[in-house]
């Protein structure tokens, strides 16, 4: 084995343990926006705990903050981190290691080679765009272009007015929860599209992580005892 070779799956192996990584961390900020979608349907389908409004003003300000800054690091661009972005521009610049050969290779041990070949050759053609070959440059490029301009009013915002206190304050509302979420699916698919081509497999498109417990359930429970309600 030629030591090219060598490097070359060694560049590999990393790339596929930042892919692991990084979905673990994008798979924890979809499981909070399911606590908070949950807390929102609870609360939208009961008046009685509508009013007042304090406690649930601060529950979307931290919920928003909070993913603003997650997502900020899933695309931050400091050379000195590890994130989404900075694994697209690692891989911008040799996108050749990322062919169908080494794509073909995570079917040989499930699928006979016919059936193998079809799907390998369908997935590395719903991202590259071509079945087989390398993965062309511009496609990473065109990922990158995507993600920063999905990112770029919320990174404003984030940069000014979450992570520092600007002298100059943005104009302008905050982000509504529905850019937020974009922001989170723009992430979460990209991703998916790499874990397709470098992992062998990803999660479905639009697909949520599944709940590990009913944590709900201490919502039906008195958080304040009702002697000291009383008092």
């Amino acid at each position: 084995m030629s030591a090219s070779t060598v490097e070359v799956r060694k560049r590999r192996r990393r790339w596929r343990t930042q892919l692991r990584k990084l979905r673990r961390e994008v798979v924890d900020v979809l499981r909070c926006r399911q606590i908070y979608d949950r807390l929102r349907e609870i609360v939208e389908a009961n008046p009685a705990i509508q009013r007042p409004w304090t406690f649930h003003n601060w529950l979307i300000r931290n919920y928003t903050i909070a993913t603003l800054v997650r997502v900020r690091r899933l695309v931050d661009q400091d050379g000195r981190t590890w994130s989404l972005v900075r694994l697209l521009e690692e891989i911008k610049r040799d996108p050749d290691l990322v062919s169908y050969r080494s794509h073909r290779a995570f079917y040989r041990k499930h699928y006979d080679r016919r059936d193998g070949t079809w799907l390998a050759r369908s997935a590395f053609k719903s991202v590259a765009g071509q079945g087989g070959g390398a993965l062309p440059r511009s496609v990473v490029e065109a990922d990158l272009k995507k993600l920063r301009a999905g990112w770029q009013r919320l990174e404003v915002f984030t940069n000014k007015r979450v992570a520092h206190l600007d002298r100059q304050v943005p104009r302008g509302p905050a982000p509504k929860i529905r850019e937020v979420n974009a922001a989170i699916d723009l992430v979460s698919e990209t991703l998916r599209r790499y874990e397709l081509l470098l992992l062998g497999s990803a999660t479905g498109k639009g697909q949520e992580p599944v709940a590990q417990d009913d944590w709900d359930t201490v919502l039906t429970r008195a958080w304040i005892p009702r002697t000291r309600r009383a008092q």
